[in-house]
């Protein structure tokens, strides 16, 4: 009952700085090796499923799903309220 296990990350790109879903495939020794979940907008040269491995102390939020409901997802949680409070 426990599955998409994903972190968000920032993704620095030139002067821009994006915060991007990564699926987490493992990790080890304090790095996440996962896929990026959503297309980045401002790096050309990654795109939604790529590889990508990064220190998990630079992770920013988490969440995976547990019997059909999210545990984690601050940030996801912080846009809903906002988005229903419009």
């Amino acid at each position: 009952g426990t599955h998409s296990f994903t972190v968000k990350w920032p993704l620095v790109t030139g002067e821009e700085t994006e915060f991007i879903w990564v699926e987490v495939l493992s990790i080890q020794d304090g790095e996440v090796d996962g896929r990026l979940a959503n297309e980045p907008a401002f790096n050309k040269e990654l795109k939604v499923r790529d590889r990508v491995q990064f220190p998990l102390a630079d992770s920013v939020d988490w969440l995976y799903v547990q019997d059909g409901k999210m545990v984690g997802g601050y940030t996801v949680k912080v846009l809903q309220k906002q988005g229903a409070e419009r």
